[in-house]
């Protein structure tokens, strides 16, 4: 899986910009007209051909939760999924935990980085499993009621068992 040219995103639209500088890694684009209103990038991992890591979600901020980065990075497992067996992810982030989840991949129960949560695409997903990821996010006591609550048992019980987990 080779690299691509790098992007310029303006930094003060998207979180993360510059990291699609860089031509090592591979990168996806949504696009309105000529604008680049989301990207994804992602590389080959180091030790096994079969498996790519996908670095970097970035949505345009006032596009943010619109469904544009779901729709990409659907795009994106679809297209990589035809090169590739596995897909991995790691995240830190409560929100981009729960929408990995909803998009099928499922957490691991490993960890890289700086307690970041690798979930892989495809795996049967569990509740258990999902719940182990948000127990692991509430051990940092970071979250406010108000994230605690979204993410709470009541609230996966009373998400329709399709949108979240795959039968």
């Amino acid at each position: 899986m080779e690299g691509g040219p790098p992007i310029f995103l303006e930094g003060d639209k998207f979180s993360y910009a510059g990291k699609f500088i860089r031509k090592d890694t591979g990168k996806i684009l949504a696009k309105s007209g000529e604008k680049i209103i989301a990207a994804i990038s992602f590389s080959a991992d180091r030790n096994d051909k079969e498996i790519v890591w996908i670095r970097y979600i970035v949505v345009e901020k006032n596009l943010r939760g619109r469904g544009v980065g779901p729709k990409l990075l659907s795009y994106a497992v679809d297209n990589l999924m035809e090169q590739v067996e596995l897909i991995k992810i790691a995240t830190n982030n409560v929100f981009a935990y729960r929408a990995l989840y909803k998009s099928g991949f499922e957490y691991t129960g490993k960890k890289t980085g700086i307690s970041e949560l690798v979930l892989e695409y495809p795996r049967d997903q569990t509740e258990e499993r999902y719940l182990e990821g948000i127990g692991t996010f509430q051990l940092k006591k970071c979250l406010t009621d108000e994230v605690i609550e979204l993410l709470s048992k009541r609230d996966i019980k009373n998400m329709p068992i399709e949108t979240l987990f795959r039968l």
